[in-house]
């Protein structure tokens, strides 16, 4: 791993997660520490939900650069059709690659053009980053967790609602024993508002977008599948665990026509009303919109 990661790569090794870094050792310790806190957060969840998992049989490799450009070439071989991407996690090579977001482009160009500002703008900026590289860390390094300890077998087996929805329920900031310091994800909450708050027909077909992974289109579903799965988590937890227990065994079907029976079993109709409830109940959760940037 650090020849990959290029000549100047150092390792840093904690429990669970060696690190291969190109920066200063106080930010691979930095980002050590944050993954770890992940880690326990996952091993909080399995056991309050009593889910079969395992300890991944290594350390978790993660790549972590100093400079978008080093970064940006194992995005382009890896992931040549997500240009845009500030982080992912490669199942293939079961490798999480991130660097520092100060370098991305379209931070410094931001940066650049609040310079001359008022304080209030660079401080809604510095928000925004801040919670960018929160939620790209732990939401990328989530997946690796979850296909490592056994809640996921493979995307191709798993509703890519679920594997996003879960991710994005460990976006929050977690204390070092993993507890969330957050009672929910404000942000996506802050996004399913904007995207979804027109009316419940903005939704489109729930239905569908849960049985079918087709029916995902990009970055204004993740607010969504962070909402369902938080929504069925408060109100159908036994059936959710249910659902990931079935997902991890490979027991759940791969094909939409076969999918949508067994969840309307057991979460209910997906019909009108009960997409009513779901936008009704999520829609009313506790939000303070002064707190986050645009």
């Amino acid at each position: 791993m650090l020849q990959l990661a290029g000549p100047s790569a150092q390792l840093f090794e904690n429990a669970h997660f060696a690190i291969a870094y190109t920066g200063p050792t106080d930010g691979a310790a930095a980002l050590g520490r944050r993954l770890e806190a992940l880690y326990q957060a996952h091993v909080r969840l399995v056991r309050e939900w009593n889910l079969p998992a395992h300890r991944p049989p290594s350390k978790l490799e993660v790549c972590f650069f100093a400079r978008y450009d080093e970064f940006k070439s194992h995005l382009d071989r890896l992931l040549p059709d997500t240009p845009e991407a500030l982080g992912f996690y490669d199942p293939n090579s079961n490798r999480t690659y991130l660097f520092d977001l100060a370098t991305a482009p379209s931070v410094v160009a931001i940066r650049a053009d609040v310079a001359q500002t008022r304080p209030a703008a660079r401080d809604r900026v510095a928000r925004r980053v801040a919670w960018l590289e929160r939620s790209i860390i732990q939401h990328e390094a989530a997946h690796q967790v979850e296909f490592n300890i056994g809640l996921f077998r493979s995307a191709a087996s798993a509703p890519r609602w679920l594997t996003e929805g879960l991710a994005t329920l460990f976006e929050l900031p977690l204390d070092p024993s993993g507890r969330p310091l957050e009672p929910l994800n404000g942000y996506r909450l802050y996004e399913f508002r904007k995207l979804y708050g027109g009316g419940v027909e903005t939704l489109g077909d729930v239905r569908r977008f849960l049985a079918d992974d087709e029916a995902w289109s990009g970055g204004r579903s993740y607010p969504l599948a962070w909402a369902l799965t938080h929504y069925l988590r408060e109100e159908h937890r036994a059936f959710l665990g249910a659902l990931l227990r079935a997902v991890g065994a490979g027991r759940f079907p791969t094909s939409a026509a076969e999918r949508e029976p067994i969840l309307s079993e057991w979460f209910g109709p997906f019909d009108a009303p009960w997409v009513a409830r779901f936008y009704e109940a999520t829609m009313r959760l506790p939000l303070d919109a002064s707190t986050f940037p645009g």
